[in-house]
């Protein structure tokens, strides 16, 4: 019984927290039809250690369009967006051994986006969002593969 209401609790919060980022999302984003969200962050190293940034990635299948929107934890603000046509940039990977995706858009080797997708996060409260995306996934790793496919839009 302790289970089940442990379970019930959890999924309760972990669609809070998806509608936060949908409304987020709705309220930064004009074309905002078909898109599915996930949520992700980046780090960057200080002097005090590491920071997150939080990150609303957003993919459509439809014209192949990936939105990045960085985001605080709680989704009450939004700062930048950057948004991607499947041939409009340099190039894009994913490591796995870093569990990390990469766009860069430029032939800068500075001028590229980062981020990793959260697949389950019950503990880590103070710093990332409550959420669980791990039925996710493989969907948005399909589309990305995809994605980072015969880019040749951005003149090397």
């Amino acid at each position: 019984m302790f289970f089940l209401k442990k379970k019930k609790i959890r999924n309760q919060k972990i669609n809070e927290t998806k509608e936060k980022m949908k409304e987020l999302f709705l309220k930064k984003v004009k074309d905002y039809e078909d898109y599915q969200l996930l949520y992700g962050y980046s780090t960057i190293l200080e002097k005090n250690g590491y920071s997150y940034q939080n990150k609303i990635i957003a993919y459509r299948v439809s014209d192949m369009s990936l939105i990045v929107l960085y985001t605080d934890k709680d989704f009450t603000k939004a700062k930048h967006l950057f948004k991607f046509k499947k041939g409009g940039f340099k190039s894009a990977s994913y490591s796995r051994v870093k569990d990390i995706y990469s766009i860069r858009k430029s032939e800068l080797k500075s001028d590229k986006e980062e981020f990793t997708i959260v697949l389950k996060n019950y503990e880590d409260e103070d710093v990332l969002a409550y959420i669980n995306q791990e039925d996710c996934i493989d969907d948005f790793n399909d589309f990305f593969m995809e994605f980072k496919k015969n880019n040749n839009n951005i003149k090397k």
